[in-house]
């Protein structure tokens, strides 16, 4: 058996111990006897009390002999209250069943009468969601890391800083009394300093600025579409849903995008293939580079190149095509093109002085006044105005040349057809010269 004077009369009752003002001896004072300290409700403060209830008053709490910590009142069930079925309600009124429910109270149907309490104790209620606890000290970003609802005004109508809050329960980086979300290493403090985070140990806590991209509990400066996903690995980003995010550039930036290697190996046409810029120097002896992050040819590789399409076109034909190569061994011809989506093929260059005619002869594309084509080798008989003509005859007159659109040089007529629409008479000694038709060789994707 033990006795200790210490135990309010509700702890000595929740041990199962005997509570007196007189001792053994006689003396008078406050005396609970008891067999052993087994407390099966709520042990704090060298008590046990029943209860335990959100509150935001503690002068409330303890005038009612209550012991106030973190937001919670222990006590027990004052005689002022409703102690029903181990549950102490504050209020007792005559609602209904449906208006007892909503106040989250006990309906007692025998006396018709609702027991409830203080729905929410704060008094801060948004949109059906009670925040019990309130503190001032806690930032608007803390605030909102753990769940809380920020306000310049409490439900007194003063002004200042407010968190309500159900739980400071921080899942991102504890720290300094606050909640932060994004922890990086830092060189300096003030570098920390200078976007308003915490420096401890060499790590700086802060929030991701609206201005910035906060992916993955990461703040990132910058995000573009130009990348792929392995260059965007391979320059220090993360990519995501079709962008990449980069804290900083450790290698060289141009126009805002981020290249790790530079070369002067490769051509203009390359450098666009594997996603790289091409440049000169602006200092003599203006060297043009290709500034790039990974030789990932997805077309053809060929000759230390990226080559936009092959095709089987003779070296002769090849020699024609700008920029191309002509693999000997393979014999396929290399080049590059630009794709024409409206046109459904890729090009290598246009004119807009070449003929209809000419066009089709070329194997090319005529398209608003304008041909496209891979190759301006002309099969048949090129002249010196730049065009390529399907016929040459030497025994039409340089008059009946321009009736029938050609054009007249040294002495032969260069034309597509022999098309007279005014008066067409034969002679024996005229006979036109025609070569067949010599098609280019398809390209390859």
């Amino acid at each position: 058996m033990y006795v200790e004077s210490s135990y309010t009369v509700s702890t000595c009752a929740n041990i199962g111990g005997f509570f007196t003002v007189h001792n053994t001896q006689g003396e008078s004072g406050r005396f609970c006897y008891y067999l052993q300290f087994n407390c099966t409700y709520y042990s704090i403060n060298n008590q046990c009390y029943r209860f335990k209830t959100v509150t935001n008053d503690k002068t409330k709490c303890s005038s009612n002999g209550g012991y106030y910590q973190h937001g919670y009142c222990y006590n027990h069930c004052p005689t002022s209250k409703y102690l029903i079925n181990e549950t102490c309600y504050d209020f007792r009124s005559a609602y209904t069943p449906q208006k007892c429910k909503e106040n989250r109270g006990y309906f007692n149907e025998k006396e018709n009468y609702c027991y409830y309490s203080e729905n929410c104790v704060s008094g801060y209620t948004i949109n059906q969601t009670c925040y019990p606890f309130a503190d001032s000290g806690y930032t608007a970003a803390t605030c909102t890391n753990i769940g809380g609802h920020f306000t310049t005004s409490n439900n007194r109508g003063q002004s200042g800083q407010f968190c309500y809050y159900i739980q400071f329960n921080c899942s991102f980086h504890e720290v300094n009394g606050q909640c932060y979300r994004v922890k990086s290493t830092v060189d300096h403090e003030t570098e920390c300093d200078s976007i308003g985070g915490y420096y401890e140990h060499g790590y700086c806590y802060y929030e991701c600025p609206d201005t910035k991209y906060l992916i993955n509990d990461q703040c990132y400066d910058n995000r573009s579409a130009q990348y792929t996903q392995s260059d965007c690995n391979a320059v220090g980003g993360v990519y995501v849903q079709n962008y990449c995010y980069l804290k900083r550039c450790n290698y060289t930036t141009i126009n805002n995008k981020c290249y790790r290697h530079r070369s002067a190996h490769y051509s203009n046409g390359t450098c666009y293939n594997i996603g790289g810029y091409y440049t000169a120097e602006g200092e003599y002896p203006y060297t043009s580079y290709c500034y790039y992050t990974s030789f990932n040819c997805r077309y053809h590789a060929a000759n230390g190149q990226c080559y936009s399409r092959s095709s089987n076109q003779s070296q002769t034909v090849c020699k024609t095509i700008p920029h191309s190569y002509f693999d000997a061994s393979t014999k396929n011809c290399y080049y590059y093109c630009t794709e024409m989506p409206k046109l459904r093929q890729c090009f290598v260059a246009h004119n807009s002085s070449f003929t209809e005619e000419t066009c089709k002869i070329i194997d090319g594309i005529y398209s608003n006044r304008t041909c496209y084509y891979i190759t301006s080798y002309c099969p048949r008989h090129e002249a010196n105005n730049g065009q390529c003509y399907a016929n040459r005859s030497a025994g039409l007159t340089c008059d009946t040349c321009h009736n029938i659109r050609g054009h007249y040089e040294n002495g032969f007529c260069y034309y597509y057809q022999n098309t007279c629409s005014a008066y067409s008479i034969h002679t024996a000694n005229v006979i036109p010269i025609e070569t067949p038709h010599i098609p280019l060789a398809p390209a390859r994707m």
